[in-house]
């Protein structure tokens, strides 16, 4: 078993959650953070007459003001069971409007370690991200004919689970009724704990270039990233075995055999193209073509000097891996070039790309050129990170 150690860098906002929703009943706005408290914590430390106040306001069903008493009576100290950083704008937000229980405040949290309260990435979701990008590169390449021939042939009739099933059956050489023959069995990737305070609450929007609003999308907990200025690191271990993937009796019961170069090459090219493909179409004045401040943040992160002193974007080398993961990845990232086919469920139609992207605001302090220091938002896409070799 070869194991790869990494050192892991968030580039751009993350988020992986587990699907739940928080509001003003479990959290509180203090001290510009966000506090998820343990109600049963909060009870225990109340004074009678404290408790019987809060019985009072439970059996009359008074949402208004169970908002506020919880506001009241949180110490994080004793009663907190996860604490993130809240942005400006989530602050004032909860102030105005956390005693009006029309008002849903509605937070995406993240997903925690039960046993160290801490934030991490699943190693299954790291995991997928290399597993798309190695398939579309199988598919785009030496297995492109065998599935432009599926599809001329019986593409027609199958449905798109159906086609989608092929497409990895292809690529991997194993089917439904052989899945021991997926190469993937020998790719291990261990779940990555993160370090404690390196979330943030932000208000999340949508953005579509021919749209002249942006429409809000909840509020989400994500790591704290490098395009931010303040980069979350991580350690995570990737183990192949390519000694059982290279024995001969071993690979008769293989689809294919994978080397750690080639896994790493293929998710460098899909996940570059794809970061530099989104910046042009989305985050890019359309007069000009040169990057929006969103586009520069994001080819910042893999920018390096040439030898003549100019900046150059270029895909990092193997067996460093650029990859994204989580939340708001989006469409084009979760699927393989040249087959993607999607469903606009809105417009009720096939799509191969998606017309709008989920950013991050995030306030900010920026000093400008002649030193000062203003107030500043930049919005980020989510999902980016990068894994270099220890």
């Amino acid at each position: 078993m070869r194991t790869f150690r990494y050192r892991g860098r968030v580039l751009t906002p993350v988020h992986v959650g587990t699907g739940e929703t928080i509001d003003p009943l479990e959290y509180v706005v203090k001290d510009g953070k966000l506090v998820r408290f343990s109600s049963p914590a909060v009870i225990a430390d109340l004074p009678p007459a404290e408790r019987e106040r809060l019985e009072r306001m439970l059996a009359s069903g008074q949402i208004k003001d169970l908002h506020v008493f919880f506001k009241n009576h949180v110490d994080p100290e004793r009663h907190a069971v996860a604490v993130a950083e809240a942005d400006p704008s989530v602050v004032r937000e909860f102030e105005t409007k956390c005693s009006n229980p029309a008002n849903e405040l509605k937070v995406r949290p993240m997903i925690r370690n039960a046993h160290a309260g801490r934030p991490y990435l699943p190693g299954s979701s790291v995991k997928g991200a290399i597993r798309t990008a190695v398939v579309s590169s199988i598919v785009n390449g030496e297995k492109k004919a065998d599935f432009e021939q599926y599809l001329a042939s019986q593409g027609q009739v199958d449905s798109d689970g159906a086609k989608a099933r092929r497409l990895q059956e292809t690529a991997l050489g194993f089917t439904a009724q052989s899945l021991e023959r997926d190469p993937f069995r020998l790719v291990k990737v261990a779940d990555a704990l993160l370090p404690a305070g390196c979330t943030r609450v932000d208000r999340v929007f949508n953005v579509k270039p021919s749209r002249q609003q942006d429409m809000p999308v909840d509020m989400w907990e994500r790591v704290l990233c490098a395009a931010e200025g303040r980069p979350t690191e991580f350690t995570i271990e990737v183990s192949l075995d390519e000694r059982a993937m290279q024995h001969p009796k071993t690979r008769q019961h293989l689809g294919r055999a994978l080397s750690w170069e080639e896994i790493a090459g293929a998710c460098n090219a899909f996940y570059f193209r794809r970061l530099t493909q989104e910046v042009k179409r989305f985050y890019s004045n359309p007069a000009t073509g040169q990057p929006t401040r969103t586009g520069a943040a994001v080819y910042n992160l893999l920018a390096t000097q040439t030898p003549e002193g100019k900046k150059k974007v270029a895909p990092p080398r193997a067996p460093d891996l650029l990859l994204r993961v989580g939340r708001f990845s989006h469409f084009e990232s979760l699927s393989v070039d040249t087959f993607r086919q999607g469903w606009n469920a809105r417009a009720r139609r096939t799509i191969s790309e998606g017309t709008t992207r989920n950013l991050a605001s995030i306030h900010h302090k920026a000093r400008r050129s002649d030193g000062t220091v203003v107030d500043d938002e930049l919005r980020l896409p989510f999902g980016w990170i990068l894994l270099e070799l220890a």
